[in-house]
């Protein structure tokens, strides 16, 4: 990612929204700005970069919410800001103004999962699937409430439906393979595992740090190793530190030292 580019992007967008913010109830402005938020939140929750949301945030705040795309935008930018009874608002909006719109019943059903309300979560990515049946999103999402209430099979179920709609979808390999771990189905997991790495090889340290643990199991030491290498270089480069320290801790354990 060139962030020199993707800088002076997001200032010419926020400097063209700032001229256009003038035109009370323009539909063209109402349009546009719809699209440039959603990839302002896209750019924001893929990269963490704090100029980057700060201009998000700023951008969706003096966009008029006179539609249901507003208000979802909103409720994306408040649900990643932590701020979700604010997104909850926002979403119950949309929904109101636009009673089918099964991406608000989605994303207000991560809010509900990030507060642990999984009843709550399962009915609006129920309701989603119901209006978008080939919504593989839904399905991840939905597995892994299932997941989180320890209700495999149904998990198991939603994960298969998630990757039999989006064939590379790397997430629902990796989160089935969880559900294998978590099984004790350690083959199947490590298949998995493999398979989310060979799609998505230098985003998601976990996949290795999981793959690792697999491979410490079995005693495959060397190949514990290098996944633990891996997971510790991700984290490092993501200044996770937690995570980065779980694997230098594992990878002592393995050299004993």
């Amino acid at each position: 990612m060139n962030f020199r580019f993707l800088r002076r992007w997001v200032t010419r967008t926020a400097a063209l929204i700032g001229m256009l913010g003038f035109i009370p109830n323009s539909a063209d402005f109402i349009a546009n700005s719809v699209g440039i938020i959603a990839d302002l939140g896209n750019i924001c929750d893929r990269f963490q970069t704090p100029y980057i949301c700060e201009r998000f945030k700023r951008t969706a705040e003096t966009t008029p919410s006179q539609d249901a795309e507003s208000y979802y935008n909103q409720g994306i930018m408040h649900s990643q800001q932590g701020e979700y009874e604010q997104a909850l608002a926002d979403y119950n909006k949309a929904i109101e103004i636009k009673p089918k719109y099964a991406l608000a019943y989605y994303e207000r059903g991560i809010v509900y999962r990030n507060q642990r309300k999984y009843e709550q979560a399962l009915a609006d990515y129920n309701k989603a699937i119901d209006l978008k049946p080939e919504y593989a999103l839904a399905y991840y999402e939905r597995g892994i409430v299932y997941r989180k209430q320890r209700k495999y099979e149904q998990a198991l179920a939603d994960y298969n439906k998630a990757i039999e709609l989006k064939p590379k979808y790397a997430l629902a390999y990796y989160e089935r393979g969880v559900v294998y771990y978590n099984q004790r189905k350690y083959k199947q997991a490590l298949a998995d595992y493999n398979k989310a790495i060979d799609l998505k090889p230098e985003e998601y340290p976990y996949f290795y740090y999981d793959r690792g643990m697999i491979n410490r199991f079995y005693r495959n030491v060397e190949k514990a190793i290098s996944d633990f290498e891996k997971a510790a270089d991700l984290y490092k480069q993501q200044a996770n530190q937690k995570w980065y320290q779980n694997s230098l801790d594992r990878l002592k354990e393995l050299r004993g030292n």
